[in-house]
């Protein structure tokens, strides 16, 4: 099959055939991917299935406790001072003074 190129008048063969293919043109990188297609997706195929089956092992943990950095000061102090905060919203009160 040959398709005509826009405007150009050149003609390109689109003809998808193996035998055409030069196995040894382009780099040493292109070569080892397209000389070996079957190998790579089984490769793929491989790797997506172990890592699927690695999921079985995560667990989904959303604790407030576990994700605030507890080695920081003001969280030791927070902590610390838990109990008496029982109840009261984490919010910043900030009073102006008036005119």
């Amino acid at each position: 099959m040959s398709k005509e190129i826009a405007g150009q008048g050149a003609v390109l063969d689109t003809s998808a055939s193996l035998a055409g293919f030069d196995s040894r043109s382009g780099n040493i990188a292109e070569r080892l991917l397209f000389n070996n297609r079957l190998l790579i997706i089984g490769l793929c195929v491989l790797i997506t299935a172990f890592l699927g089956f690695q999921t079985r092992h995560l667990s989904l943990n959303a604790a407030y406790d576990q994700m605030i950095p507890s080695s920081h000061p003001f969280i030791k102090n927070f902590m610390e001072h838990r109990n008496e905060l029982a109840g009261i919203p984490l919010l910043h009160r900030i009073r102006l003074p008036g005119r």
